[in-house]
């Protein structure tokens, strides 16, 4: 047998490298279609190991004779393949509905096990609104239920009556919602809590701000503008005015605290017992990684998608918004730093300018649930960041239309582009598990060089300024002299106390000058000041004195409490006014985000980017405003 007879019977022999090309064959009783396998020499010989199902694969040799090499068969893994799709859709069906009913067996057990307490109470809740989510699902796929629901979206009103009584509605709940409003700040200012009305007085001189700024004033969509302020006021009486809200607050932070409590077993695997030793690097980081990677769970899950579409549908239909508006708005509340726009990927090629504008201010506007566990891990409570985080989304979208409103003949996007919410780039939980990992991974490395380049320039900054001031005489001129000075106005117009608005007035600078990062480590400072003094002040309280550079002495821990505490109104005020990304750093991660996906509109989000970020950085203010207004003594 010739060496090339040898290489045709035996293909693990065959060259792995080949040259594949379609041609016909004019052999009787062979196929006419069949791939070829060039020979480059007659000593080699090709072999294609992607054979087509009944397909003959031939060579060629150099005096042209035809040598079959094999003829593909169905395969033992191509019959278990076709087995898995046979059965897959069934097997599918059967477990969505045996599932349910064995965890509705298991809850109805555990309830006669133990029923009233947190715990069996979080069991029930939790499976009613799964059920009811599921129920929903299986509902609105019913064909008489989507042409019920598609007429009541598109009904009109039509007729002068239905317009005169539809304009009644509207003027009615306006009215209702500024009577609402003036009895509660009136209510405020009768307890004697008169900062209150300061608040208020500043929340208009903010509002007349944007109007005297905006591009088109005689297009002001002024119904978008109430209802997202009247959202923001209804939003914040139950979370700050209200003991169930407040309760409820509360609980989702003590939640959520349980949660990355978990991310603790990892840092003690990888770093060691004592690693809250380097609590930054090596405690805090982690739980962002793990609430990131939870992110990203439920965003392959469909939850967040779920809550985000319905949440955007109210925020649409209350404000008179666009849908990708609304949706970016409410995806605000759980993923910050561009992500939000992965919500409203399929409308990006549709939006208008005012539209992108508004989701900029949305992205600047709002921190995020990653930014809100790292926050909190610097001392801010946790029910500030939560809180803060759901009313800035109103907030943004008042602002944005106010500011930079569409012009009229400009149709908004709606619902005619094809949505598919629900972002699956992974195969399996497991695969989003891990991409959330390494998605979290880039969000921590990313804050870790940022905060410590940031701090450099700061000292940087502080150092040359000393010096520049030391040559005309000033003494220990820095940046927390210069924007104490710049941005005491503002605080003062939120309602800040007179005694601290130097301070926060330092924060906001930190914020917006600087990063958002370093103005929250900063504020951590001060909140750790208020435990150590509350709590030296319940065993020495006739031992405190103060400093006149607001420094508080404890002697008898023989401890000082640098830059002093802020009061309880100013602290809260403050967590709400520095809630958001708007700040010089931030400003190229939502310009990135924005150009990737709308690669168009590049050269507008570059045109307007400083007045995005001074809109997101005053829609926090509108935040802070409103937690000044109803804010109440404890």
């Amino acid at each position: 047998m010739s060496a090339l007879e040898k290489m045709v019977n035996n293909k693990e022999s065959a060259t792995k490298t080949v040259l594949v090309v379609p041609g016909e064959l004019s052999t009787p009783g062979m196929a006419s279609q069949n791939i070829y396998t060039q020979i480059l020499d007659t000593t080699e010989i090709t072999y294609s190991e992607d054979l087509e199902k009944e397909t003959a694969v031939t060579v060629t040799i150099n005096d042209g004779e035809m040598v079959p090499v094999s003829e593909t068969k169905t395969t033992e893994r191509q019959k278990f393949s076709e087995c898995i799709a046979t059965y897959t859709a069934p097997v599918t069906k059967a477990t969505k509905v045996i599932f349910p009913a064995l965890f509705l067996a298991y809850v109805g057990y555990c309830m006669t096990v133990e029923f009233g307490s947190e715990n069996s109470l979080r069991l029930l809740i939790g499976t009613i609104l799964w059920y009811l989510l599921l129920s929903w699902n299986l509902i609105k796929k019913w064909k008489w239920f989507a042409n019920i629901y598609a007429d009541l979206r598109q009904v009109k009103c039509q007729g002068r009556m239905q317009l005169k009584i539809r304009k009644y509605i509207r003027w009615g709940l306006y009215i209702t919602m500024l009577v609402v409003v003036g009895s509660l700040v009136g209510t405020s200012i009768a307890k004697g809590n008169f900062r209150n009305l300061v608040s208020l007085g500043g929340l208009i001189v903010f509002l007349l701000l944007l109007y005297v700024t905006s591009v088109d004033r005689s297009n002001i969509s002024w119904h978008s503008v109430f209802w997202g302020f009247g959202i923001q006021f209804t939003l914040a009486i139950l979370v700050l005015y209200t003991s169930g809200g407040k309760d409820a607050v509360v609980w989702c932070s003590r939640r959520l605290t349980e949660l990355l409590a978990h991310s603790a077993k990892g840092s003690e695997f990888v770093f060691g017992k004592n690693y809250k030793q380097f609590y930054f690097a090596f405690g805090l980081l982690p739980k962002v990684i793990f609430f990131v990677a939870m992110v990203r769970v439920l965003t392959h899950l469909g939850v967040l998608s779920f809550i985000n579409r319905n949440l955007g549908t109210f925020l649409s239909f209350c404000t008179g918004t666009s849908n990708p508006e609304s949706i970016c708005a409410a995806a605000n509340v759980f993923v910050g730093g561009g992500q939000a726009i992965l919500f409203i990927r399929e409308y990006m090629d549709y939006l208008t300018e005012s539209e992108i504008f508004c989701v900029f201010v949305g992205d600047l506007a709002s921190i995020g649930g990653g930014a809100v566990v790292l926050y909190s891990g610097y001392g801010i409570p946790v029910q500030y960041l939560i809180s803060a985080s759901v009313l800035s989304a109103p907030a943004a979208l008042a602002a944005a239309k106010l500011n930079y409103p569409s012009p009229p003949s400009l149709p908004k996007t709606d619902e005619n582009v094809k949505k598919d919410n629900i972002i699956r780039t992974e195969s399996n939980i497991l695969h989003a598990l891990s991409a959330g990992s390494r998605q979290g991974l880039a969000f921590v490395a990313s804050i870790l060089v940022n905060v410590m380049v940031l701090l450099a320039v700061l000292g940087l900054v502080d150092t040359a300024l000393e010096w520049f001031g030391a040559r005309a005489g000033i003494e220990n001129l820095n940046f927390e002299t210069i924007s104490s000075y710049l941005f005491y106005p503002f605080a003062f117009l939120m309602g800040v106390d007179v005694s601290d608005c130097s301070r926060v007035s330092n924060l906001l600078g930190l914020r917006s000058m600087i990063d958002l990062t370093v103005a929250y480590i900063r504020m951590g400072e001060y909140v750790q000041n208020k435990v150590a003094f509350n709590a030296y002040s319940s065993l020495f309280n006739d031992t405190v004195f103060y400093q006149d550079s607001y420094d508080i002495v404890l002697p008898q821990w023989n401890q000082t409490l640098v830059k002093g505490i802020l009061s309880d109104r100013s602290e809260v005020i403050s967590a709400y006014a520095l809630c958001g990304f708007a700040s010089l750093s931030s400003l190229g991660i939502s310009i990135g985000s924005i150009s990737v996906l709308a690669p168009k509109y590049i050269g507008a989000v570059t045109k307007f980017a400083p007045r995005a970020v001074i809109v997101g950085t005053i829609a926090c203010y509108f935040t802070a405003c409103v937690a000044g207004m109803i804010y109440q003594e404890e």
